[in-house]
Order: structure tokens, then sequence, then C-alpha cells
């Protein structure tokens, strides 16, 4: 019993069953919590779209059609929406696999612009050509590898061709000897009818083949053959026969072309729309088989931006523009992104401020569903408990700096810099940390060193150098601000500090007059900070009056607990996260 399961399991997983079965099953729907990034068939909800591309394919006057809005707006789920429900026949061109986003030419560069052109042709006539049958278009220059269909009834056809010469050719007197038709051989009849049909076959098929030839020099003395090979000056020019040929053995209604805004050549556009005008010209389009073909000429759509064409040309080159509003922007990418995050149940477990910050940032329905793919991928891939925050907020930032997220695995890119900065920020806060802490200390110990204890020794301080240096006056007044005071009122430093401004100090003293003494205002000549120097050399009345202010048990306490706190906060700096180290 052993050895059968294990037969079956061998068999099972032989590559052809597991194809069967897939054919079998490719119609179940596939329940899973992925998106996929492809355009979508029912865009147009309320149908105005199909009403204005439908207006535009009705009408006879109209070829080229403009189909705007802005990357990641849906045009192309528009347009497969469209192509679902008419009954128009289409040619899709794209050139998103051609596009690239971060070429950046000269523009005074012309070598540069005519490559981009030569490339971006050179893409059209290729989707065009060889996206058909070579069946479909046998008078083609463009010839394609395909396998040949019945090789083994063609050689043998070719066989019983040489046989049945070979049979003519032996009976060829017998053959020319016939007086009446009743001498001639059924056999004959055959071998003659085949011969000369298969003949006939192979002559058809060597014009055929000689018509996609073009010669261009014929040398008989060196037995030389060159093919025409003229310069890539505008391939679209120089196949202009092969596109119009093209177009009337394929019954096309209309050719869309999506991304050609993206290399910024408004070139191709005028060439696209010359040779739309010669096809729709030619006399077998417009008198072609059927009701259809002579009202319904070929269409050329183009899905672009809105700014390929400055100002009024876009109206001028376009027969009709049909914008596209888009689904998602910066106002409603929020919902969008939390729409996506819910349906796989992990939005709870992430940050809603978040969310919200890294929304104002996508404005692309296809970018969020990808974020949403990958981090669910992530999710069940990284090991432990993740914090889903900081898990989606990696996966954002690779889907939005795809370049910079692959350089962290080379251990390079700009967030790899960043977070080595965090060890200089740290040493950095760290110094200043220091720096304040030692700030605080000083002025314990300027405290300490301070030999006044209240702030009325400092006033006395000040009052003793203004009337030790002024002997010949007896002064009872000082000026602060026009206002007169005495020693009691100077005692309140609130007062004192009137003082410090005073350019000339003015005083009430008793002047000696005729032998008596009388009150009269002087002008000392001196101002508050000379007679501060003079009285405590090399500092400041504020500064010393906060140093007394220090010695005081709780503002002592206060500067300690500061300083402890300083400490805490340095040791925390390690711990801190790279967003709070800055």
């Amino acid at each position: 019993m052993k050895c059968f399961k294990t037969l079956l399991a061998n068999i099972y997983t032989i590559k052809k069953l597991k194809r069967a079965q897939w054919y079998l099953e490719r119609e179940k729907p596939i329940v899973e919590n992925f998106f996929d990034l492809a355009p979508v068939d029912n865009a147009d909800i309320d149908g105005l779209y199909g009403k204005a591309l439908d207006f535009a394919m009705r009408n006879s006057a109209v070829r080229n059609v403009a189909i705007t809005g802005p990357y990641g707006s849906g045009k192309t789920s528009v347009i497969k929406t469209y192509e679902k429900n008419s009954p128009y026949s289409f040619l899709n061109i794209s050139l998103a696999t051609f596009s690239d986003p971060n070429f950046n030419a000269d523009p005074g560069s012309s070598s540069s612009s005519d490559e981009i052109t030569v490339k971006i042709e050179r893409s059209i006539l290729q989707q065009m050509l060889y996206g058909s049958e070579t069946s479909a278009l046998p008078y083609s220059r463009f010839k394609r590898i395909s396998k040949p269909r019945w090789l083994n009834v063609n050689a043998a056809g070719f066989a019983f061709w040489i046989i049945i010469c070979f049979y003519l050719y032996r009976e060829r007197g017998s053959i020319f000897g016939v007086t009446s038709l009743h001498e001639m051989k059924p056999l004959w009849a055959f071998s003659a009818l085949y011969a000369v049909s298969y003949f006939t076959q192979l002559i058809a098929r060597a014009l055929r083949a000689s018509h996609s030839l073009s010669v261009k020099r014929l040398s008989l003395q060196n037995g030389e053959v060159e093919l025409d090979g003229t310069p890539e000056s505008s391939i679209l020019n120089k196949h202009l026969d092969e596109i119009i040929y093209f177009f009337e053995e394929k019954n096309y209604d209309a050719v869309i072309f999506e991304d050609l805004d993206r290399f910024g050549s408004p070139e191709i556009f005028i060439k696209l729309r010359e040779i739309n005008k010669i096809i729709n010209d030619r006399p077998r389009r417009r008198a072609g088989a059927g009701i259809l073909k002579e009202t319904q000429p070929l269409k050329f759509i183009y899905a672009i931006k809105d700014d390929v064409f400055f100002n009024k040309d876009r109206a001028k080159f376009f027969d009709f523009i049909t914008p596209i509003v888009p689904i998602i922007n910066n106002s409603n990418s929020r919902e969008m992104l939390s729409k996506c995050m819910t349906d796989r149940g992990d939005k709870q477990e992430i940050d809603n401020r978040l969310l919200g910050d890294v929304s104002l940032y996508l404005d692309d329905y296809r970018l969020i569903k990808n974020i949403s793919n990958e981090f669910l991928i992530y999710q069940s891939k990284v090991g432990g408990v993740p914090n889903l925050s900081k898990l989606f907020a990696m996966i954002v930032y690779k889907n939005t700096y795809p370049k910079d997220f692959e350089a962290l695995h080379h251990g390079k890119g700009a967030l790899l810099r960043i977070v080595e900065l965090r060890t200089q920020l740290i040493a950095r806060a760290a110094a200043e940390t220091d720096v304040r802490i030692e700030t605080l200390r000083q002025l314990i110990r300027a405290s300490e060193a301070e030999i006044c204890s209240a702030q009325e020794d400092l006033v006395r301080i000040f009052w003793g150098q203004l009337c030790g240096g002024n002997t010949d006056y007896n002064i009872k007044f000082v000026y602060a601000e026009n206002e007169a005071l005495d020693f009691q009122k100077l005692l309140e430093w609130d007062n004192f500090r009137k003082l410090y401004n005073e350019k000339s100090i003015r005083v009430q003293a008793l002047v000696p007059w005729n032998g008596q003494f009388r009150i009269r205002d002087v002008e000392i000549g001196s101002s508050f900070r000379e007679i501060e120097e003079l009285a405590i050399p090399g500092t400041k009345f504020e500064v010393r009056y906060e140093r007394i202010k220090n010695k005081s048990s709780q503002r002592r306490s206060e500067l300690n607990n500061q300083i402890e706190a300083l400490k805490e906060e340095k040791s925390e700096l390690a711990r801190k996260p790279l967003r709070e180290s800055t």
C-alpha cells in the first residue's frame, strides 16, 4: 500500500499531469488577499466614457482622438472597457516596455532626439507588423521566422511532381502521337494537369518571395548582389508602403497608442497624423468592401498626458479629446489605502497617523495595490511578530524609492547614510548635555564662592562706592529714571535695577555754601557701569545677585534636580529612535 501511494505521488509530480489539472481548474476563482495590477475592464460604470468614444468612432470627421489624463488615472482601463463593449476592431500599440523615465537627453542634442524617434518608430512598426500572422501579409518585406506547415505533405507533393515529370518525359512520344481524345489515357491527363498546376504554384511562390527583395547594386563581374540598405532617417517614412499595405489587408477600425508621451517627442505625433491621413485618403480604404468601410475611417487613439502639447496646440492637433478623471488623488488616497489594508484585516494594527501621512504621497492605485501585496508577503516571511507599522513604512519606502532600497543590500543609499549619522547625532547630543550639566555646576560653584549672603549687601557696596568716591557731598538721594531714591528704598532690588541704564548718575546731596549746607542736585559725571567696575571689578551686580539667589536651599535643590534630569536624558539617548535623535 505504501509503494502504491509513493507511485501515485510520483505520477502526480509529472509536469503534464499538473498542466492538465491546471487546465481543468483554471476557471476556479483564486481565494487570496492579493491584488492584480493589470487594467480592469469595468472602469466605465456610468458609461459616459463609452458614449464619448462612441461619438468619436461614429463621426467620420474624427480621425485622431486623445484620451488624456495623468499617469495612473485609469486611461488603459477605460480603453480596455470600451474594447470589451464595442463592436469595433482595435490594434493596441504600447511603448511601456520601451520607456526609460530616467533618460534625460540634452535639449540641444539633435542626435539624441533623432535616436529616440527612431526607436519609437521601430517599436511601433514591430508591434504593428510582427503581431500579425505571416500568411495574413504575404507580400510584406518583413519576413518572420515561422514553422513550416505540412512539411511532409509538401515534400511528398514535390517528389510526386518530379516523378510525374519523369513519367511524362518518358511517355512524350505516345502523348504527342495521340490524334483524338479517345486515344488519350486518363493517367496522362491527370499527370499533365498535376505537373502544370504544381509548377504554377512554384512560380507563384517564387514571385511572392522575390517581391520582398529590393536590389540596390548588381555586379555581374564580381557576382555580387547588394540589397537595399537605406539609412534609418525615419522608419515610418521608409516603410510607409508597408504600413499602408498592412491596414489594407487588416480590417482594423482603430489603432490605440499608449505611453507614446513618455519620451517627450511631439514629432512622432505629427508623423502618425500624416500616416492616418494617407491611409484614409487611399481609394481602396474609401471604397472597401461593405458599407461599414465606406463610413468608418481608420481612427488613431492616443492615451497621453495633458501636457504633451503646449497651450492651444492640443486642441488643434486632435479631432476629439476625452479627459479621464483620476479615480485616486492625494485627497482620497487614504480611503483607497485603508480599503486595501482593511480587506486583509491589517489596518487596525497599523498606526492611523502613519496611514494618513503616507497616503498624501500616494496617488497611483497600482502602487497602493502593490504595497498591499508586498506587505502581505513580507508579513508572512518575516520571523517572529513584526511591528506592522514599521514593516508597512519599509514597504512604502521600497515602492516609492526602489533604487535606494536596492542600494541598502549593498551597503549604500541615502537611508543608510542617514542611519549611520545616528551615532554622530547621539554623540553631539551627549556633548551638548554635558555642557548644560557643567553650566549648572558652575552656577553652584559660583554661588558657593559668593561672599555676600543677601542682595542688600550688594546695594551697600554700591552705596559705599558712590559716597566714598564723592566725599565733597553728603549724598541723601540718588535719581533712577527721574525718581529720587534714598538708601532705604534703594535696598529694594527692583528699585536698584532701575539704575542699570543710567548714563550719568545724578544725586541730591548737602553741599556747603557760604559756611552752610544746602540740598542741591549734583551730576556725579559717572555712569552706573563705571561705578560698578570700581565697586566690584570684573563682574556685574546682576550676576552676583543670581549667585546669591542660588545660595538658597530651594534654588540649590532645583539646580541639583536639573543636573540629575540631564544625566538621565543623556543615558536615554542611545535608546531613542532615529526620529528623536535630531
